[in-house]
């Protein structure tokens, strides 16, 4: 029987063991499906910062909060060397069940790509937009530059209308 020693935050991982952190004792422990605990990551009473998997890892005495992944690998918060750290667990079953069920999810829209798709369609719209005030800008330019035949030497527009004053003739427009 293990003693605990200010157990704190708790996860369950993919083969559905319950996983906590015992921060007094400054380990990782796992209560499996049949109600068995044992020492998952750490050296339960041997303090340190030492990174690895399974007995090499070192915590602290306070560990303030972990997370299970569905890879069956752990995240954990250590306060008191102030890192986080993912402790890889090397167990066959739990990575069996992990591919379980990651085949039997149904795929599902991540908040990524809500946001994509949001963002595309404020795009799409922003440039249907743009195009139609392009399309109103070249009709109404067009419109004005109905009485011109040609452009002169100077970037201009010639008038092509008869009794216009010479110094009306060209028009200087800006691109």
């Amino acid at each position: 029987m293990a003693l605990l020693n200010r157990p704190t935050s708790l996860c369950v991982n993919p083969q559905g063991a319950v996983v906590f952190a015992d921060g007094g004792n400054a380990c990782l422990r796992q209560v499996s499906a049949a109600g068995m605990v044992s020492t998952l990551a750490g050296q339960c009473g041997r303090p340190g910062d030492q990174d690895g998997g399974g007995q090499e890892a070192l915590f602290s005495p306070v560990i303030k909060s972990i997370v299970c992944l569905a890879n069956c690998s752990i995240l954990v918060g250590d306060e008191g060397t102030g890192t986080l750290r993912a402790v890889l667990v090397h167990d066959p079953s739990c990575i069996a069940a992990a591919a379980h069920q990651a085949a039997q999810r149904r795929p599902r829209a991540s908040t990524r790509s809500l946001l994509l798709s949001a963002l595309c369609g404020a795009l799409a719209a922003g440039a249907a937009w743009v195009l139609a005030e392009v399309k109103r800008h070249r009709d109404r330019q067009a419109r004005l530059l109905e009485g011109y035949d040609r452009l002169s030497p100077v970037g201009g527009l010639v008038v092509a209308a008869q009794g216009v004053p010479a110094e009306r003739q060209v028009i200087n427009v800006s691109p």
